[in-house]
């Protein structure tokens, strides 16, 4: 089954030594068969020198909107639109893939349509945690998110199918999508596998809003599906 073509989705802003940390993780797994889409959101020129050192990288492809959008939800539906494997996976730019991120996604992916893992927590002080998370019913997912960005993988033709992320979810977009897929019925699944280490420095954005700034909109949104996938002017550099 390793034929089978996966999809790493990276959004990217800014970021330079760490984000070629996170490239080069995504780059080195043991599947055989997947694409790395990095997608620039207006990025400064430091940043873009880093993402252009991978132009001619077989399994990379490069895109970059014409202005910022303010958040990742532009740049994840970019991915989701432009993606040519059967498996999508969510990987930020400040965090880290394990070797076989793809190959346990693969396996969860055959008896579910959206999978999340453990991951570890890497402090600005070199420290690290394991962190062990569990299977969510959708009234307890409602609660509270228990699925980390960058361990979860999807079938693709499921976001295609629900429009991706909600531009007007200007944080925790990624919440939105889980309850609004997991509200539909899909499938998600917690596995017993490390998928991916989560960086936790000053630059999360989930350090700087409150829980309740974003909830009302969650409730509001989850089970409404956008008309069509929101973009904006964007392009690929690669071709």
């Amino acid at each position: 089954m390793k034929n089978r073509m996966m999809s790493i989705i990276m959004p990217i802003y800014d970021r330079t030594d760490i984000l070629k940390l996170a490239i080069e993780s995504a780059l080195k797994q043991t599947w055989n068969a997947f694409e790395l889409l990095l997608i620039m959101d207006g990025s400064p020129e430091e940043t873009k020198k880093v993402v252009m050192e991978y132009y001619d990288h077989p399994r990379v492809r490069i895109f970059e909107t014409k202005k910022q959008t303010g958040n990742a939800c532009i740049p994840r539906n970019i991915g989701i639109t432009e993606a040519s494997g059967d498996y999508i996976i969510f990987l930020d730019s400040d965090d880290l893939a394990e070797p076989t991120r793809l190959e346990d996604s693969f396996n969860g992916l055959q008896s579910a349509d959206v999978i999340h893992g453990e991951f570890y927590v890497l402090f600005e002080d070199g420290t690290k945690e394991l962190r062990k998370h569990k299977q969510q019913n959708h009234e307890e997912l409602m609660r509270g998110n228990g699925l980390c960005q960058s361990t979860v993988a999807c079938k693709t033709e499921v976001l295609r199918k629900e429009k991706g992320c909600k531009r007007k979810m200007h944080y925790m977009e990624d919440y939105e999508l889980w309850c609004r897929l997991s509200n539909k019925g899909y499938i998600i699944k917690h596995i017993d596998k490390i998928l991916s280490t989560y960086r936790f420095h000053s630059g999360n954005l989930e350090k700087e809003i409150g829980n309740d700034s974003w909830k009302d909109e969650l409730l509001k949104e989850y089970k409404i599906t956008p008309e069509i996938i929101d973009l904006v002017d964007y392009k690929e550099i690669n071709l």
